[in-house]
């Protein structure tokens, strides 16, 4: 539905689903911290499908980004299928963790993610 909601407000050209949960994960929101899959577990539960034409650039959505453990592990099978293709992301809700002081809900923002040399995920922000 996200997809399909961006498309008819023209930020997208086409939708194409080319990557594949193929083996169920636990859902990072519900585990304790230390028990969240890993990146490596989140790419070895997908398959990247390339099409007939590459496209020029790729945008992976998610609903929800907690780590960033999901979006990074896709983001890194997609950019194996596609060598010469720019991949970004976008998740509807990012997570704030134990922010003390919410001052609003709406908060848009650009961000990255990058895997550590510890293999955990740097979410910024």
């Amino acid at each position: 539905m996200i997809c399909d909601e961006l498309l008819e407000k023209g930020l997208a050209a086409a939708i194409h689903p080319c990557l594949k949960r193929v083996k169920a994960v636990r859902k990072s929101a519900f585990a304790a911290r230390g028990e969240r899959p890993t990146t490596h577990d989140h790419a070895a539960s997908m398959l990247a499908t390339p099409g007939l034409l590459p496209p020029k650039r790729l945008l992976l959505v998610d609903d929800f980004v907690t780590k960033g453990a999901t979006l990074l592990a896709g983001a890194s099978l997609l950019s194996a299928a596609f060598p010469d293709v720019e991949v970004q992301y976008f998740a509807l809700v990012r997570t704030m963790g134990l922010v003390p002081n919410v001052d609003r809900i709406v908060a848009p923002c650009l961000g990255s993610l990058r895997l550590t040399e510890s293999g955990e995920v740097d979410r910024t922000p």
